[in-house]
């Protein structure tokens, strides 16, 4: 028995009465672009579900020269961290009739080559990666080869001569210290190591607290973990710390301690973790980054980049300035 061909964009075209490209127009979602009636898209669906069409996508990507697929590399997939930023990216994406290939390095180099190399190998049509920090400010250590021309878009942290969108963590540092100091706390000191070597980035909050609060007179000493700086805790009446988890490792050791959060002494947090948000108590009063927007803008970029191969965004690097979420966990001390 002969095998019956496969209905093709051609075939649908012939039934439907009109061209291959408005068939294809309609097929990938761009209906409205090409400004195609109603009865025209009603039409086309029609022949389609009567000749059960189904796209043939290695036939669609050599037609088109795109995959619609983009790779993106994070550190670690586990952290809630990053949950509101893929939700950003995969909304714009989804809009636009792209998926997201997700990978994991774990900060480590060799991982990160692996992610790209694969990706390379099923090409994606772009990649959205937040490169990994080594003790140095980030280079993109993939040539021109690897990539193949192919647009990237940094996340997180900024790589020289490649778009990218990141939190601008100096300002952050200065809204934590501006929210202590307003609350009266001139006894405070900062929680999160510090790199003491070229990698400026993840120093960034801790120099911009000293730099608010250094401005009156105020030096803030810091301590690499939780077990450091508790034999020192009551010399503080507030302690600012790197980020959420941290602020929570150190409120439940307090509460081993006995000692009242925030009646005996404050504890900020930075970056605002949901689940540490909802269960630990007091209420972390934190610092908020605009994940989703990040994503979005990072996908809106790149997407940009591969219909448009010879644009770049303006400006190269954008700096989101992060913002104050209230909660219980700083007291305002009585004048």
């Amino acid at each position: 028995m002969r095998k019956k061909n496969k209905v093709t964009i051609q075939d649908i075209a012939g039934l439907a009465g009109v061209s291959p490209t408005t068939v294809s127009a309609y097929l990938n979602g761009r209906a409205r672009e090409y400004n195609l009636a109603q009865k025209t898209c009603e039409r086309i669906q029609k022949v389609v579900d009567e000749q059960n069409y189904r796209a043939n996508f290695h036939a669609r990507a050599m037609l088109e020269q795109k995959t619609y697929l983009i790779g993106v590399i994070i550190s670690n997939i586990a952290s809630s961290f990053w949950n509101r930023i893929l939700w950003g990216i995969n909304k714009e994406l989804a809009a636009n009739n792209f998926y997201m290939l997700l990978a994991e390095t774990n900060n480590l180099p060799d991982n990160e080559q692996k992610a790209f190399q694969y990706m390379d190998n099923i090409s994606v049509d772009g990649y959205i990666y937040a490169p990994v920090m080594d003790g140095s400010l980030p280079t993109l250590a993939h040539d021109a080869k690897q990539l193949r021309g192919k647009p990237i878009v940094s996340i997180m942290h900024p790589v020289p001569g490649v778009p990218s969108i990141f939190t601008d963590h100096t300002v952050g540092g200065e809204l934590e210290g501006e929210l202590v100091f307003r609350a009266g706390h001139r006894r405070i000191a900062y929680l999160g190591k510090i790199s003491k070597a070229r990698n400026q980035r993840t120093d960034e909050r801790y120099n911009g607290l000293c730099s608010y609060l250094n401005r009156y007179g105020i030096e803030v000493p810091a301590f690499d973990d939780v077990e450091d700086i508790l034999p020192h805790v009551k010399n503080f009446t507030a302690v600012c710390c790197f980020r959420d988890e941290t602020a929570a490792r150190l409120i439940l050791r307090l509460q081993d301690m006995q000692i009242r959060v925030p009646d005996d002494i404050s504890v900020a947090g930075y970056s605002f973790q949901p689940d540490i948000h909802e269960f630990i108590r007091p209420q972390l009063t934190t610092v908020m980054e605009h994940k989703e927007k990040i994503g979005q803008l990072a996908a809106q970029q790149l997407l940009t980049m591969i219909n448009h191969p010879d644009t770049l965004p303006e400006p190269l690097h954008s700096k989101l300035p992060p913002y104050i979420v209230e909660g219980q966990s700083v007291r305002t001390l009585a004048d």
